[in-house]
């Protein structure tokens, strides 16, 4: 039975509340990229590509657009960027207008993806924390802020999840700001040989876009090489990117096996 109360919220009487927040970057992410598409899709609409075409446009308008309301709705009030209160009893967040609740001595397992992908290392990103509990089948999940990883010792009462907590801080390999400031954080070696690894690849990556997109401009220039030579290049290109990010990924997996 899920342990939820819509009148007694967690943090509400406590002198020491600690906020945080899920998903704000996917939200914005996500829904600012289907309104892009669903905009995008609309102004196609005012333009003759023929009759096939313009069918084809007002489905895909359409969808876009039933998409776009239902994603930024279902985004906004089930918890995906909903507030995540943590005080000394534990935790709560509310979905559907229902205050779910996560208290410390349920809490079972803390959770938190150690390694960031090359491809966000140009990106600030902040290490994302689930939290399961034995109450109820819900996850918590909860973005890493300063107050979080001064606070979060003082308000959990169960030590292994503690020790947990700082364990994952430190295995992670995210280069988010304030990473060395953080008091949790113990040195580990692992973290910082991958992080130095997915920065040299997201810089190789890059480097190898770059000059993709240089040779696509000088295809697209010269007038007399046909249109399918530059697509055939472009996706030729894109294509062996992709590969070679496979096999990397392969001989990693099986290093690590």
């Amino acid at each position: 039975m899920d342990n939820i109360d819509e009148s007694d919220e967690l943090g509400y009487f406590d002198s020491l509340v600690v906020k945080a927040y899920p998903h704000v970057q996917a939200y914005a992410f996500i829904n600012i990229g289907l309104l892009v598409a669903t905009i995008g899709a609309f102004i196609f609409l005012a333009h003759d590509f023929g009759e096939a075409a313009r069918i084809a446009n007002i489905v895909i308008a359409a969808v876009l657009a039933a998409a776009f309301v239902a994603t930024l709705i279902c985004t906004t009030f089930s918890g995906f960027i909903g507030v995540v209160v943590l005080d000394g009893e534990g935790a709560s967040q509310k979905r559907w207008g229902k205050t779910i609740k996560w208290r410390w001595e349920d809490i079972t397992d803390i959770a938190c993806t150690t390694h960031c992908p090359w491809m966000l290392r140009g990106q600030v990103v902040y290490p994302k924390f689930r939290l399961r509990c034995s109450a109820h089948d819900k996850v918590l999940v909860f973005t890493w802020n300063k107050d979080v990883d001064k606070y979060f010792a003082e308000l959990c009462t169960k030590e292994e999840i503690n020790a947990k907590f700082k364990e994952l801080l430190s295995a992670c390999d995210y280069n988010y700001p304030g990473r060395f400031e953080n008091n949790n954080v113990t040195k580990n070696e692992e973290a910082e040989r991958n992080r130095a690894a997915s920065i040299r690849i997201f810089r190789i990556n890059s480097l190898s876009l770059a000059c993709l997109a240089v040779v696509g401009l000088i295809l697209l220039l010269a007038t007399d090489i046909a249109e399918w030579i530059l697509i055939v290049v472009l996706f030729a290109g894109i294509a062996i990117n992709l590969a070679v990010n496979f096999i990397i990924w392969l001989v990693k997996r099986s290093k690590n096996k």
